[in-house]
C-alpha cells in the first residue's frame, strides 16, 4: 500500500512538472541543447495580480493537476505490466520524458535535442538486452533516414530532425520489433487527430509517444504477436 502511494506520488509529481515546464520551451525554442538547458529552469517574477492573470494561473494550474493525474495513472499501469523487468526509476524516467517531449512538440512542433538524447541515454543506462538496445536505436535512426531519402524527391522534410532522434531514442528503449510497432500505431493515432482536429498536418511527437507508452507497455504481447505471424508464415 505503501508502495503504490509513493508512485502514485511520484506520477503524480513528475506529471504536474510537465506543463511547466513545456510552457517555458515553448517561449524560447527552436533552440540548441545548450540555450535550452539554461533557459528551461525560471523563477517566476510575481506582478501586482489581476483577474486577466489568476484565471490565466488557475488554468496552467488545472492544467499541471491533469497532468499530474494522467502521469500517476501511466506510472502506475507500467509498473503493473512491466514493473518486474524495470525499476520504479526506470518507468518515471520514461513516462516524465515521453510526456514533456510530446507536450513541447504540441505546443511548439519541436522535439528538443535537450530531451531525446537524454531519453537516448536512459535508454541505454536501463536496458535489460544491449544487444537489442543498440540495434534499436541504430534501426529507429537509419530507418526514418533512409525512408526520408527515398521519399524527397516526392515530398521533402518528411521526417524531421526531431523525428529521426526520437525514433532512435525509443528504440533504444523497445527494440527493433517494439519501435517498428510504435511506428505504426503512432501513423494511425496521427490520421486520428488529423481527422479531429480537420488539419492536414500537425506535430508528430504526440503519436509517437502515445504508441511508445503503449509498445512499452505491452511489448511481450506484441512480440508474441509477431512471432505467431512469423510462424504462420
Amino acid at each position: 500500500m505503501t508502495m503504490d502511494i509513493t508512485l502514485a506520488a511520484i506520477g503524480f509529481g513528475i506529471g504536474f512538472l510537465i506543463p511547466l515546464f513545456s510552457l517555458r520551451f515553448g517561449k524560447f525554442m527552436p533552440a540548441d541543447a545548450g540555450t535550452s538547458l539554461s533557459y528551461m529552469f525560471h523563477i517566476p517574477h510575481f506582478p501586482r495580480l489581476d483577474k486577466k492573470l489568476l484565471k490565466k494561473w488557475g488554468r496552467l494550474f488545472a492544467g499541471c493537476v491533469l497532468s499530474g493525474v494522467f502521469a500517476a495513472a501511466a506510472l502506475y499501469y507500467l509498473d503493473y505490466t512491466v514493473g518486474d523487468e524495470y525499476s520504479s526509476a526506470a518507468l518515471a524516467v520514461y513516462v516524465f520524458l515521453l510526456g514533456l517531449l510530446a507536450h513541447i512538440d504540441w505546443r511548439t512542433m519541436y522535439l528538443p535535442d535537450v530531451l531525446t538524447i537524454p531519453l537516448l541515454l536512459f535508454g541505454f543506462y536501463f536496458a535489460n538486452d544491449y544487444d537489442e538496445c543498440v540495434a534499436g536505436a541504430l534501426y529507429g535512426y537509419f530507418m526514418p533516414t533512409l525512408v526520408a531519402a527515398l521519399v524527397c524527391r516526392f515530398k521533402a522534410d518528411c521526417f524531421g530532425g526531431g523525428d529521426v532522434k526520437i525514433l532512435a531514442a525509443l528504440g533504444a528503449w523497445l527494440g527493433i520489433i517494439g519501435v517498428s510497432a510504435a511506428i505504426v500505431l503512432s501513423v494511425v493515432v496521427f490520421i486520428l487527430m488529423l481527422l479531429v482536429t480537420r488539419k492536414k498536418s500537425g506535430p508528430y511527437g504526440p503519436a509517437i509517444c502515445f504508441g511508445a507508452f503503449i509498445v512499452f507497455a505491452h511489448a511481450d504481447a506484441i512480440a508474441d504477436i509477431v512471432n505467431a505471424l512469423c510462424s504462420a508464415d
